[in-house]
């Protein structure tokens, strides 16, 4: 299950972030010295880490293990520029993409023998044998999505400005129910922390309950509720007494 797992989010998120023009695969496909620069760099980062990726055997992945990588990952990638919604950019990438998949599954055993299962170790807690070469290709697809999307500065100060985002909401919601008579919260959260606190006499276990229902009142929100909720609370944007408020 957990190969599932890998398999399906490495390959359906290079999919989708190159649809998307974040991850450059026609680049990393034209261009061995920008795949190389980019493994080089790879390296540093996971060199950087607490807890790296490494080889079964506890060894850390070294330059020498990615080598014959890039010809049978990229260089039979078949699209030489920017995805542009065309249909035979739209097919190209679908046989690419079920190239991949089928390769890993096929990975998944012992050279197309039936599965092997076998008894976990210290260094390998698995119970079947995945091929290296594949499971390398994986990891590497991984990193593709992490290195050009989740560790991108755009997205870094996104994420940044949502967490200020919780963190506002919380601290007001929070005073609205210690100070403000509860006139910010919705009622049904009203209604939960009456039910939740009675019988809590403790004042630290009641600041517990208190801290449960804003988080659940925050956790409710969407993306766009959350951030107009915000707004209007901050001042930013008054918006009207007839917005529907959850």
């Amino acid at each position: 299950m957990n190969w599932a797992d890998d398999v399906a989010y490495s390959v359906h998120d290079l999919y989708d972030f190159f649809r998307a023009g974040l991850i450059p695969l026609e680049r990393l496909a034209l261009d061995e010295a920008y795949f190389r620069k980019f493994i080089e760099e790879l390296l540093r980062y996971w060199a950087a880490k607490d807890s790296p990726p490494s080889r079964v055997d506890g060894a850390p992945f070294a330059r020498d293990d990615f080598d014959g990588v890039w010809s049978s990952l990229f260089a039979v990638f078949p699209i030489g520029d920017r995805f542009n919604g065309s249909r035979d950019h739209r097919a190209q990438l679908r046989s690419y993409t079920s190239m991949l998949i089928s390769r890993y599954v096929k990975g998944a055993d012992d050279r197309g023998r039936p599965l092997q299962l076998r008894e976990p170790t210290s260094n390998d807690p698995r119970v079947i044998r995945i091929e290296e070469q594949a499971e390398l290709e994986v990891i590497l697809l991984k990193e593709l999505t992490a290195h050009y999307v989740i560790r991108n500065r755009a997205l870094a100060s996104l994420q940044h400005g949502q967490r200020q985002v919780i963190r506002d909401l919380f601290q007001i919601f929070q005073d609205d129910i210690t100070h403000g008579g509860r006139r910010l919260i919705p009622d049904g959260a009203a209604e939960l922390l009456d039910e939740e606190l009675e019988g809590v006499q403790e004042p630290e276990n009641r600041v517990k309950v208190e801290a449960r229902v804003v988080a659940d009142i925050i956790s409710g929100l969407t993306e766009s509720q959350a951030a107009h909720m915000h707004q209007r609370l901050s001042g930013v944007t008054t918006g009207s007494v007839l917005d529907f408020l959850p």
